[in-house]
């Protein structure tokens, strides 16, 4: 495997990502009906999430179906819905683009999906996904570039809830377990705050250390199995 983007001087600071190639074993393959990732309730003290980051390296397996294909979730199936148990995020793939979800008050959602991510299949891609609750909106970027800024017509509406004690975050299927990735997918990061357009920028290849400021989980799902 090669270098992406090295720096052209000496830094021992710097802590560049290998490119992500067809031979890379190690990351996490998922077949598309049974394989994920269940982390359990890793977030219990730290609810709501408002602001929020959400980065992985993502290759899928296709871009043309039906359907939402989650990749990070954190959500549990209830009936009726109620403010312990909201959604504070969920990202799905859908086809080529990417679609977020999260809940606010008692079960009211907002559910946004990109325009221009331009998703291929048996690639590599990093994508970021930020919400800011400055502004109100969820930028999305494709390799540390800006795509989309996608704005709810439910204006100043926070993620909210989510206070129940066993909500599980999962990679690679819905709270449900009725649908699942087809895929590979590595370096999973997710923050509790927005990050600007020049932290996803600079650091989308980069590893990150685990002291950054907001940095609440990384997998890197580097093990192979």
């Amino acid at each position: 495997m090669a270098l992406t983007n090295a720096p052209k001087l000496p830094n021992v600071k710097e802590n560049w990502l290998f490119q992500f190639t067809a031979d890379n074993d190690t990351c996490l393959e998922f077949d598309g009906s049974n394989d994920f990732v269940d982390f359990g309730n890793v977030f219990d003290d730290i609810v709501p999430i408002v602001d929020f980051s959400i980065e992985f390296w993502i290759k899928p397996d296709s871009v043309s179906f039906s359907g939402n294909k989650p990749i990070l979730v954190r959500s549990v199936a209830d009936s009726p819905e109620a403010p312990e148990t909201n959604t504070n995020f969920q990202v799905f793939q859908n086809s080529a683009q990417i679609l977020v979800f999260y809940e606010f008050g008692s079960g009211s959602n907002v559910s946004l999906t990109t325009s221009n991510v331009g998703l291929s299949a048996n690639n590599w891609h990093h994508i970021a996904v930020v919400r800011s609750s400055t502004n109100d909106n969820i930028k999305v970027y494709k390799n540390g570039v800006l795509t989309d800024t996608l704005s709810s017509s439910n204006t100043d509406e926070n993620p909210t809830g989510a206070t129940d004690d066993n909500i599980p975050l999962y990679i690679g299927r819905n709270a449900a377990g009725s649908t699942f990735f087809d895929g590979e997918l590595a370096h999973v990061r997710i923050w509790n705050v927005a990050r600007d357009d020049n932290q996803i920028a600079r650091n989308y290849l980069r590893s990150i250390d685990n002291t950054a400021t907001g940095l609440i989980g990384y997998w890197k799902l580097n093990e192979g199995t």
